[in-house]
């Protein structure tokens, strides 16, 4: 059966202290990412034991209205993304023992970072050991582009 927190308190103010988890729900944020802002310098804490973060009501709020506040970068106006058309497209093309071969179709035209690690390890399951390189051309809806490359380790 799981124990409920107890809550804590700042000995000199009195204001309440929040865990990790606590303040991510305040700023709408995952707990890793709380983490991640701490360990930016971007979000004060306090130590119970050598493992606890805890935050004041003050700083959190403090924190989200700064980085709330933040409006679009100067002469660029602020436009909202059609969700009908996709964000990234991306071109696969891999060498076969010294043949280049290209998959380009349906399955990449909407294009996630996170499935990098999934296209190299189909074409590992696919072609093994004759898989010597990965390239990954990836495209953005306003033009931009970047070039993912991989090459299998020389045994």
């Amino acid at each position: 059966m799981k124990r409920a927190p107890e809550e804590l308190y700042d000995a000199v103010t009195g204001a309440k202290l929040f865990t990790v988890r606590e303040a991510a729900k305040l700023l709408n944020y995952h707990p890793f990412s709380v983490y991640r802002l701490v360990c930016q310098g971007k979000l004060r804490f306090r130590r119970l034991g050598p493992k606890t973060l805890l935050f004041s009501r003050e700083d959190l709020l403090r924190f989200r209205e700064r980085f709330e506040r933040r409006g679009p970068a100067k002469g660029k106006p602020l436009t909202l993304v059609d969700s009908s058309e996709p964000l990234l497209s991306a071109a696969v093309t891999y060498d076969l023992a010294g043949r280049r071969r290209r998959e380009d179709g349906k399955a990449w035209s909407q294009f996630r970072w996170e499935v990098i690690p999934l296209i190299r390890a189909k074409l590992d399951s696919q072609h093994g050991r004759r898989l010597k390189g990965l390239r990954i051309s990836v495209r953005g809806r306003e033009g931009e582009a970047w070039n993912v490359v991989y090459q299998a380790p020389k045994i």
